[in-house]
């Protein structure tokens, strides 16, 4: 068994995102990707989000503890065009533009929610591609999207990061696997990006809690129960020579009693330790540039 170490975790709230604010953000979106060449029909996602945050404000539909289906569709298209926003404010830094322009055309074909099509969701594929680089970005990292998925340079170190939406809990090794050809390929220091949500089951799923530190627990559960089942399978195939270890990143939706729909999203950086200076200082450095994209503190 090799020896892992534990980085940060951060639990970040969308309650207080002004539903105003946000139809703002979509229609910024759906502009921007109409100015970079990409069609948005009314028919696709974003529009579907518009729609719903359209809706929020007008209050034609509150969601309260009997209609969750309700609640999870405004909280993932909260949400998401927060993701997307991120995405649009740094997308002019990306190194090899028509990758990126070639991934931002996946994101509007995908359905409204993932589990519509749970096992090509391409479109969310690529948003999360593109979500762990904007974050990066934000942090100071110079990025290039390009195989294995991002090539990220902060300071001295470049990094080669395979970023992958685990879709089931049947995937694990066969996703820890792909990654890992793709970053022998690419070369470098490798860093495996795993997003969770629909794996673990938090994706189709909304709490009804309390308050925020209910739902906090809630996520600390699933990461628990992730480190303490699935983790071995990263151990037994990622090579600590080759690989500097893993981001795990997931949300959780909730209703919050007096606060009303609220997300919450974890991260967190897990490396192997070598007790090598030069890789000490290289996973350090990557933590901080997710720590300033506000995914870790």
């Amino acid at each position: 068994m090799r020896e892992l170490t534990t980085g940060s975790k951060f639990i970040e709230q969308f309650s207080n995102v002004e539903i105003a604010d946000q139809m703002a953000a979509i229609d910024e979106i759906i502009c921007w990707m109409k100015t970079v060449g990409i069609r948005v029909s009314e028919h696709c996602r974003l529009s579907h989000f518009k729609r719903v945050l359209e809706r929020t404000a007008r209050g034609e539909f509150e969601p309260g503890p009997d209609t969750k289906k309700a609640a999870r569709l405004q909280l993932i298209s909260r949400f998401e065009t927060a993701e997307l926003l991120r995405i649009k404010n740094t997308f002019s830094h990306f190194h090899n533009r028509p990758e990126a322009i070639r991934r931002l055309k996946r994101i509007v074909k995908d359905p409204v929610l993932a589990e519509h099509n749970d096992t090509n969701s391409f479109g969310r594929d690529a948003q999360e591609e593109l979500s762990v680089a904007a974050t990066l970005e934000q942090g100071g990292a110079t990025i290039t999207i390009c195989e294995p998925d991002i090539i990220c340079d902060i300071n001295q170190f470049r990094y080669a990061i395979a970023v992958k939406r685990v879709k089931s809990a049947k995937n694990w090794e066969q996703n820890v696997k792909q990654a890992d050809g793709q970053i022998r390929k690419a070369g470098g220091l490798g860093v495996v990006s795993l997003e969770l949500s629909q794996a673990i089951g938090a994706y189709r799923k909304v709490y009804s809690v309390n308050n925020s530190a209910e739902l906090r627990a809630a996520c600390l559960r699933y990461a628990d129960d992730f480190l303490a089942k699935d983790i071995d399978v990263i151990r037994d195939i990622l090579d600590p020579k080759i690989h500097l270890g893993v981001v795990i990143r997931f949300a959780a939706h909730a209703l919050v009693r007096g606060i009303g729909p609220s997300t919450t999203q974890y991260c967190d950086v897990i490396h192997f330790d070598t007790n090598k200076p030069y890789r000490t200082m290289a996973i350090r450095s990557l933590r901080e540039s997710f720590q300033r994209g506000g995914l870790l503190k």
